[in-house]
């Protein structure tokens, strides 16, 4: 048989026991509380207990955060039993974890009512108000009793007449969030997928036939080769463009150390294509007064791909590689996703209106269905049947550089020229599979004409890691909880 909650006290206090079938107390262990506060306190817990709750009102000296004030809630209610007969779990636990060294005035407080008591008059919703409206402006304005006896004084009236009824915008926001926004979130993602599923079976396939070679089949920018290779932009194109200028006497690639490399602006007028001015001005933006960049600073040209991505399609419809078709394919799937978002914030907004869980799924699903639509819409191939003809030609360059990384004869590795090949490789995609070539060139001592090794040796391989790393690399709160032990349910925050 559980030990009465008096009792579970008076072990844990040191004070006498009260009288068996006592269902309030009321302990100050930071001595926070004057006598006469601590008598109002204990009036309204009493009648609260009158009105068939066992109740414990705990404050305390202790570094606590709204999340564990509400998980030591919880511990308290089950460790100590606080309910009216053995499983009834129809108690409520008050507690404020006082801040040591802040005078009283700072801390967490979190109300955790039991399974039962939370299914019926002291829902999730109601705690989450008596705290969020009653108890946590008076802790914030540092009246801690107001604040107790107000709230408790709110339970009273809970328990005696039942939770308020909630506002005709809460009570339509719950029911809103609860079902049909989660209906409306699950057809949306079944179209989603409907027309992605479309989209996708259409999506670029390189034309055959295709012949492995190790040098590339045209005299073509990395870029464009990139582009119509993936039948879409990406930003490791511009990283391409990089190394094609460094490649091309626009740029060079200095060590400062072992690890540490920058990239230093030579040659302005080597930069021809509208997109490379793009790669250059970014450069120039990000370079110091030396006319450096450090490679901690290439992650920006990552951020500001959409000026490059613009000018690349423009050149490439130009050639005859792109259509104009691609855009049109994609716009329905850009629309789903936009009105994905838009159901999200609708749903959340109605959650957090309402008090609704049940949004969650929802609000999970219209995720998915975005990041489906706005995925799928972005790897439409773009590519006219002259571009995808291109790209056929330049997946032989990449099968051919691959194969060849795969084979430990090191007269195959001498007879391409990685430097040559490097803005290419990027651009298709196959760095990591080539990896072995790099490694081989650096350790027969291959020195690129756009490395200056400054201080001490500085390998074609680490060079080529630093600059790829550096452009990859690159008051009070309220919660809600609940525990798991007795399944009941708990608000809470800090002040």
């Amino acid at each position: 048989m559980a030990l009465p909650l008096a009792a579970v006290a008076a072990i844990a206090t040191g004070i006498p026991a009260l009288a068996l079938g006592t269902h309030a107390e009321v302990r100050d262990a930071a001595h926070a509380l004057t006598g006469a506060q601590l008598n109002n306190v204990s009036a309204q817990a009493t009648a609260v207990a009158a009105a068939g709750t066992p109740v414990l009102v705990q404050v305390q000296v202790e570094s606590a955060n709204s999340t564990t004030a509400i998980a030591e809630a919880e511990a308290l209610m089950n460790g100590a039993d606080i309910e009216s007969v053995t499983g009834a779990q129809d108690g409520l636990v008050m507690l404020v974890d006082i801040q040591p060294g802040t005078n009283n005035q700072h801390g967490s407080a979190a109300l955790y009512a039991g399974h039962r008591l939370s299914a019926g008059r002291l829902p999730q919703t109601e705690l989450s108000r008596l705290y969020d409206n009653i108890m946590s402006p008076r802790l914030l304005s540092g009246d801690l009793s107001g604040a107790l006896t107000a709230t408790l004084a709110a339970v009273h009236e809970d328990l005696l007449s039942g939770p308020p009824a909630p506002t005709l915008a809460r009570g339509v926001a719950a029911a809103v969030a609860a079902v049909p926004l989660n209906i409306a979130a699950l057809v949306l993602l079944i179209v989603v997928v409907g027309r992605a599923r479309r989209v996708w079976l259409r999506r670029n396939r390189v034309a055959a036939p295709v012949t492995e070679t190790t040098e590339p089949p045209t005299d073509d920018e990395p870029a464009i080769a990139g582009a119509v290779w993936n039948g879409h932009p990406t930003r490791s194109l511009v990283l391409a463009t990089v190394f094609d200028l460094a490649r091309r006497g626009a740029l060079t690639i200095e060590s400062t150390d072992h690890k540490h490399y920058v990239v230093r602006l030579v040659d302005e007028s080597k930069a021809h294509a509208p997109w490379e001015r793009v790669v250059w001005l970014r450069l120039a933006d990000a370079s110091r007064q030396d006319g450096t960049i450090p490679t901690s600073r290439l992650g920006g040209l990552r951020r500001n791909f959409a000026a490059f991505r613009t000018q690349l399609i423009t050149d490439l419809r130009d050639r005859g590689l792109y259509s104009a078709d691609a855009d049109r394919e994609a716009a329905p799937l850009r629309w789903l996703a936009w009105i994905s978002m838009a159901l999200v914030v609708v749903d959340a907004a109605a959650a957090l209106i309402g008090h609704q869980a049940w949004a969650l799924p929802g609000i999970a699903v219209a995720c998915t269905s975005a990041v489906v639509a706005f995925g799928v819409a972005a790897t439409i191939s773009r590519n006219t049947d002259t571009g995808a003809a291109l790209a056929a030609r330049w997946e032989g360059f990449r099968r051919g550089l691959v194969a060849a990384a795969g084979k430990p004869d090191e007269q195959v590795a001498r007879a391409i020229d990685v430097e040559h090949c490097l803005p290419w490789a990027i651009a298709l995609a196959c760095t990591r599979d080539i990896d072995p070539l790099l490694v081989r060139a650096d350790a027969r001592g291959i020195q690129p004409r756009w490395l200056v090794p400054t201080q001490g040796d500085s390998g074609f391989y680490g060079a080529w890691l630093g600059v790829d790393g550096g452009f990859g690399g690159g008051g009070s709160s309220a919660s809600m909880g609940g525990g798991a032990a007795g399944g009941g349910a708990g608000a809470g925050g800090s002040f």
